[in-house]
């Protein structure tokens, strides 16, 4: 489960074997299942009774495979997959290949959860992508409240920063934000020009993802 997308229709009738045994049917009798699975499924604090939903927890596991790309990049297992995926572009940004193999593809479509619970601080500012990473608003849905100009060139977060002097180019920034958006930009602190961007998780205090806390993100 930790590898590959289990189809729908195999978690469906995993879930539909766990739902009999707990209500005590079987193939000569079907007993009547008082609450939903859905229901059942839900945390306890919830009113549920904690029971896993497989299709969730799938995507959990393979969410860690992608975390592990992510903050061990030098891995033998990273670095083989960059090459031949997303030469030039982060995980988080890696688009779908068709020709690509099922573990890879199973990993790539729970990215989703990743972009749904990661904040970069800003570094070089190179790993971060301006238009589709998390990076100015914390709690927000989406990267910016401004839309990506069409006659842009600036993708990564260092294309907004002085090089030279490593300080915000306000210039650039004002030119392609909204006004509020451009302010709070200018208001992000930034590190020594050697430091990487760094990710965090937001669903647990050492900013660590977790499978517990990114299957919590999703059934909540």
């Amino acid at each position: 489960m930790s590898c590959f997308l289990l189809p729908r229709g195999l978690c469906d009738q995993m879930e539909r074997q766990i739902s009999n045994f707990w209500w005590g049917s079987n193939v000569d009798q079907r007993k009547i299942h008082w609450v939903s699975w859905k229901k059942v499924c839900k945390q306890k604090k919830m009113g549920g009774m904690g029971f896993r939903n497989l299709k969730a927890f799938n995507e959990a596991l393979l969410a860690k495979q992608g975390w592990r790309l992510i903050t061990d990049p030098n891995s033998l297992v990273a670095t083989v997959l960059k090459a031949k995926y997303f030469p030039h572009d982060q995980f988080l940004q890696a688009k779908q290949s068709y020709n690509a193999s099922y573990s890879w593809q199973s990993i790539r479509k729970a990215n989703w959860i990743l972009k749904k619970g990661c904040y970069w601080f800003v570094g070089k500012g190179d790993k971060i992508n301006i238009w589709e990473d998390r990076w100015i608003h914390p709690q927000a849905e989406g990267a910016t409240w401004t839309q990506k100009p069409t006659n842009t060139n600036i993708n990564k977060v260092s294309d907004l920063i002085d090089a030279q002097n490593h300080t915000w180019n306000s210039q650039i920034i004002r030119e392609n934000f909204f006004p509020m958006e451009a302010n709070k930009i200018l208001d992000i602190p930034l590190t020594n020009s050697t430091e990487e961007d760094e990710i965090s998780w937001q669903g647990t205090n050492d900013g660590n993802y977790s499978v517990k806390s990114g299957y919590n993100a999703m059934i909540e």
